[in-house]
């Protein structure tokens, strides 16, 4: 297996969607953990095909590949990026616990928020999302996107569950959760364990992105909300977990 270190030639590979929270997780810790890496942006349905050529049994992103060694996940590249860096993302305190709070994170907004945003977007807006899921692609796979983009927005709707019950399900959903993170923040000085800077706050402000609109993200500005989803951010603009949210982007992005 490849390791890295500061002194290799070997640079990692982050593979990634641009529009994807959970890549942006990844991507934001390698960022603040100085670990030097190229990334590159797949078409949607072309990411499977690497995924089987690496002999991955799931095609999910993001996947960090450094010479023969394959990641895949944001949580096992943050786990990886930790051991190389002399920074540290870690908790302080109880690690069970902060594996709990980052599970939940992953399971609870970051599946609903996706879901949330796709069920409306990709049904009844799909062009909108398109550019996103192309941006920064070379010349043949973003003209695969756009040809093949009818039969991947249909494999996307049936491998997401969307629909417009599942979107209003996953409002709620999100509602609760948020609800969850700010009687957190309420009994804390600014971060979700101990008074640093963690990869759980990090999990956290990378997944609500979405719904925060924080200016320092590096792919959002290129989206297009859909009209019930843009309404739910501005009702939600000043809701103290999405305030928050702004805040670590602007301290920490």
């Amino acid at each position: 297996m490849g390791q890295w270190s500061s002194g290799t030639s070997l640079k990692p590979i982050l593979y990634i969607f641009a529009i994807s929270h959970f890549c942006e997780k990844a991507r934001w810790a390698l960022d603040y953990l100085q670990i030097e890496h190229d990334v590159v942006h797949l078409a949607p349905a072309l990411h499977s095909k690497l995924a089987n050529k690496l002999g991955l049994k799931s095609s999910s992103l993001p996947i960090l590949k450094l010479g023969e060694e394959v990641i895949q996940g944001s949580e096992k590249v943050i786990d990886w990026a930790e051991e190389q860096s002399d920074n540290s993302l870690k908790a302080v305190g109880d690690n069970r616990r902060a594996q709990e709070i980052e599970d939940r994170l992953g399971d609870g907004i970051g599946v609903h928020t996706r879901r949330m945003f796709y069920s409306e977007a990709l049904i009844e807006h799909s062009a909108t999302v398109r550019p996103i899921f192309m941006k920064d692609l070379p010349v043949i796979p973003k003209a695969f996107t756009w040809l093949m983009w009818p039969v991947i927005r249909r494999k996307m709707i049936s491998r997401m569950d969307l629909g417009k019950e599942q979107g209003e399900q996953s409002v709620k959903i999100i509602d609760q959760e948020l609800t969850w993170l700010e009687s957190m923040l309420f009994e804390s000085d600014g971060y979700l364990l101990g008074n640093t800077f963690s990869r759980v706050d990090l999990s956290a402000a990378a997944l609500l992105a979405r719904l925060a609109s924080p200016p320092d993200h590096p792919s959002f500005k290129f989206m297009v909300r859909p009209p019930r989803v843009q309404k739910l951010t501005e009702d939600w603009y000043d809701r103290p977990a999405l305030t928050w949210v702004r805040a670590v982007y602007s301290q920490h992005r």
